[in-house]
């Protein structure tokens, strides 16, 4: 009995430390959401290393940081992530508004406003149609479904997203993290 109960409490830690792209029902929205608890690292310090890491990864045309607050508590800012290509679908690439807060000890990532935009190819590579699809409907429907079951484009955005996060992070912390729910 014992065996049971700390396989099952191991995988609930393994599972815990994997983020996803949700449907957040109360704002009406998909988003990625994440705490990550850095306790040896100062707001400043943390507010510091991730706005040089969005200024030098969050490649986008536009003016990537939107909002940057005196007091080091928040950072906002737009960016775009590339998904791997299939056969017919070329381009693919995720934009999504990032929002990062900043406490002692700890600071949150939202990945939100997610638009995914794809080209799709003929078989002979001569037509090509481009495409564009605002998530939210999206994934408010797979979470109004009782058995979640994701497409492989929707495992390939939270796997960019998780990307993205543990580049950022490694930016702020050198590589040491802990992963908390206490907001």
């Amino acid at each position: 009995m014992k065996e049971v109960f700390f396989l099952i409490l191991f995988g609930l830690i393994c599972m815990s430390g994997f983020s996803q792209v949700v449907f957040d029902f109360d704002k009406d929205e998909a988003l990625f959401e994440r705490v990550i608890v850095v306790d040896t690292i100062s707001k400043d310090d943390q507010y510091k290393r991730a706005r040089l890491w969005m200024a030098e990864n969050l490649k986008s045309s536009d003016e990537q940081i939107l909002a940057d607050e005196e007091n080091h508590e928040f950072i906002i800012g737009t960016g775009n992530v590339f998904l791997p290509d299939q056969t017919l679908l070329r381009e693919k690439v995720v934009n999504f508004k990032m929002s990062i807060y900043f406490r002692e000890g700890r600071y949150k990532v939202i990945f939100s406003e997610l638009v995914y935009s794809w080209v799709a190819v003929s078989m002979d590579m001569t037509t090509r149609t481009p495409g564009m699809l605002e998530l939210n409907e999206n994934y408010k429907k797979l979470y109004s479904k009782k058995k979640i079951k994701k497409t492989k484009v929707e495992e390939e955005i939270d796997t960019a997203f998780e990307n993205l996060l543990d580049d950022l992070n490694d930016a702020i912390t050198g590589g040491s993290e802990n992963h908390s729910d206490d907001w």
